[in-house]
């Protein structure tokens, strides 16, 4: 039997030492154990990218900005100025002069032949620039004529980078580019991304692309993945999410390894989840051994 674990962090052990605990137990059993460790964006991610020992020319840029001028920052970032240089061409003053000497074709220069990726939080990964489900329309706290304003301020910021030398893969325009999923992750930043020909990705995917989960997973017998707390709030998280998410898409069974479980056997199945086993707070190979057994041909 071959089993994959791709796990996230839990029980205070990062993705990779968690998810080894997790396979021992199966291993005990006589599996075929695979790992990969997945995680979201931060300290963690770094980590399992490392485990992982993944391409070493792709850039991997974290997209975490909260503000509209993370895309500004981003940019002037890459071409090398730091934060003296940023621009405010999304921010109070519109899209200037300032932000108009910013020339993406030298930053591309910078990047050579390297891959770009930009790294968002689970649920960025469609946010979008401008328009009625852009980051203005989001701006609940400010009035309607003020998020109108910013919405065009947007989409002038996105009209700039796409005439300052977009990569040929990029969106064609500045209204495609606002309108492109991920343009508006990361508070904006994603546009700058997409503009040079980069993609935006969720951390657990670039790991999966990393590590070429959906080829593992369709070698397995069975999917394991793994969480802290499994509830009804948040189903495992991120992580669990997209490792659910690709096992159902591949026809593979998945289970979940969790310290608790709060979640019923009928809702576990409504999210594509065979079976929750909740370890408790001991040693996680020793609280996986009957379920691993159980789960064994």
């Amino acid at each position: 039997m071959r089993v994959l674990v791709a796990a996230g962090a839990m029980a205070g052990f990062d993705a990779w030492r968690a998810g080894a605990r997790i396979g021992g137990a199966w291993r005990s059993a006589g599996a075929e154990v695979a790992l990969v460790p997945l995680a979201e964006l931060g300290p963690s991610w770094r980590s399992a990218k490392e485990n992982l020992a993944g391409p070493d020319n792709t850039l991997f840029i974290p997209l975490d900005g909260h503000d509209h001028d993370s895309g500004p920052m981003l940019l002037s970032f890459l071409a090398g100025g730091g934060p003296s240089s940023l621009v405010d061409a999304v921010g109070t003053a519109g899209p200037d002069s300032r932000a108009q000497r910013l020339d993406l074709g030298t930053v591309r220069a910078h990047l050579a032949e390297r891959p770009l990726v930009g790294l968002c939080r689970s649920g960025e990964q469609d946010a979008v620039l401008a328009g009625v489900r852009g980051l203005a329309g989001a701006r609940t706290d400010l009035p309607l004529s003020r998020r109108l304003a910013l919405d065009r301020m947007l989409v002038a910021w996105a009209d700039l980078l796409a005439s300052g030398g977009a990569a040929p893969t990029a969106p064609p325009d500045g209204a495609a580019l606002a309108a492109a999923p991920g343009s508006g992750a990361g508070g904006g930043a994603g546009v700058v991304v997409l503009a040079l020909g980069g993609r935006v990705l969720t951390g657990p995917e670039a790991l999966g692309e990393i590590a070429d989960l959906d080829r593992t997973i369709a070698a397995a017998d069975l999917v394991v993945t793994g969480c802290d707390e499994f509830d009804v709030d948040v189903w495992g998280g991120p992580v669990v999410a997209h490792v659910v998410a690709r096992a159902n898409a591949a026809g593979r069974p998945v289970v979940v390894i969790a310290r608790t479980n709060r979640t019923s056997l009928a809702g576990q199945r409504e999210h594509g989840i065979e079976a929750v086993h909740a370890v408790g707070d001991g040693d996680i190979t020793d609280g996986c051994l009957s379920f691993a057994r159980s789960w064994f041909w």
